[in-house]
């Protein structure tokens, strides 16, 4: 059995794209169409649609979503987190003339935090939104702070706010997810924009950019694969044993489970907290959204949107990476805020708890040397059936050969 084992892995280190020729015959006899392994799960488009849906749907998306939040332990992290929160108080404070005798509406409020500051600077009422049970603990906050009488607590879904139209005068949210969009609460903002603000009402933050750019992960890109070619080493081991000792030959789930771990391994996005130099070259701009102006369809994703490495080839990149910014710097009849600040999760910025986002790239070298440059579209595609969460779409181009090359992940 042990040699059968050091076979296997000697086999898959070498070519872990490879499938087995042992038992090839069977696999094909009972894979799953690859057609129902990848049918499209229809689903609402939209958070907005989600929470003033069935109960069904909000419980779900409750389980798979909002519960971490609940926990005071989650809550803590982003608190630790030193750039996002003095970005937001001093946003918030350094404002305080913005802030003087307005009503504000905190939409995904948490801890309340966000709330608080807006108290402190002035505001006469705030409204805090908080879904989870989290928003017990933003009462407790915000009584033990001395601001129960400009501090409203509100435990629900902004979308099911009973307030007048036109009645807020700023909307403070931090809504940022992994590379920006990924848990697709902009969605509620929005919502709370266009139902709640008052024209020419503020917003903070008020603008975000996405940024994309090649690293140099080789390193990290390697144990991924070699902890990958080592899991299917076992499988192999398993497969054998079954069939030695139970009498079962499962060797028709060879390509389902290779499947199935190149998508965990290598078709994931990746916190990283990455060090600039690892960066094959300066990052570029790939989307800007205007709070303001963006519409809720807008927000969805980002179609195609262009990037162009010129002086490098795709066989010297053995990662993307992905971060972004936010502004705090005007309100909604376009003058400048008296303090602008700027968020950035930018790798030279050091750290936040959004860090940045790795792609991982395979090293199937011979495919990635017909492409002299690194250029072509991303894409950020919200799933249909799971609105928070998005695939990633990258196609690079030869401009010589039009040769395509497509590549995709999932941000989940």
């Amino acid at each position: 059995m042990m040699a059968l084992l050091l076979a296997a892995r000697i086999v898959l280190f070498l070519s872990i794209r490879s499938i087995l020729s042992i038992g090839v015959q069977s696999e094909k006899a009972c894979k799953v169409p690859e057609e129902e392994m990848h049918q499209d799960k229809r689903g609402v488009g939209s958070v907005p649609e989600l929470m003033l849906g069935d109960e069904g749907g909000k419980a779900s998306d409750y389980a798979n979503y909002f519960v971490s939040y609940a926990y005071l332990y989650h809550q803590k992290q982003m608190l630790t987190d030193g750039r996002r929160m003095h970005a937001y108080r001093q946003a918030i404070l350094k404002n305080s003339e913005l802030f003087k005798d307005k009503v504000v509406l905190d939409v995904g409020a948490g801890s309340g935090i966000l709330s608080i500051w807006a108290a402190q600077a002035g505001a006469k009422k705030v409204y805090a939104v908080e879904f989870t049970s989290m928003a017990t603990h933003a009462e407790t906050l915000v009584k033990f702070n001395g601001m129960q009488d400009i501090v409203q607590v509100y435990k629900g879904a902004v979308e099911s706010m009973e307030l007048e139209k036109d009645s807020i005068d700023i909307i403070v949210s931090e809504w940022m997810g992994y590379f920006l969009l990924r848990e697709s609460m902009l969605d509620s903002v929005l919502f709370a924009r266009d139902k709640f603000l008052k024209p020419n009402g503020a917003i903070l933050p008020n603008r975000a950019h996405l940024y994309w750019a090649p690293a140099n992960l080789q390193e990290e890109r390697d144990s991924k694969l070699d902890e990958m070619a080592e899991t299917l080493a076992d499988f192999e081991a398993f497969v054998q044993t079954l069939k030695e000792e139970h009498g079962v030959d499962a060797a028709c789930l060879r390509l389902a489970y290779e499947q199935e771990q190149q998508e965990y391994y290598m078709k994931q996005a990746a916190w990283i907290e990455l060090d600039p130099q690892r960066l094959l070259a300066p990052e570029q701009l790939v989307a800007s959204f205007d709070l303001y102006t963006i519409t809720p369809e807008q927000v969805r994703g980002v179609d195609k949107a262009p990037f162009n490495f010129a002086h490098l080839s795709l066989d010297q990149v053995s990662s993307f990476i992905g971060w972004f910014s936010v502004d705090f710097d005007t309100d909604g009849d376009g003058n400048s805020f008296a303090y602008p600040v700027l968020l950035s999760t930018a790798p030279e910025q050091g750290y936040t708890h959004w860090g940045q986002q790795a792609f991982f790239l395979s090293s199937d070298v011979d495919h990635h040397s017909f492409f002299p440059t690194t250029q072509g579209t991303l894409s950020l595609i919200r799933k249909q059936d799971a609105v928070r969460l998005y695939t990633i779409v990258v196609d690079i181009e030869n401009p010589h050969t039009g040769a395509t090359k497509k590549l995709v992940w999932d941000l989940t």
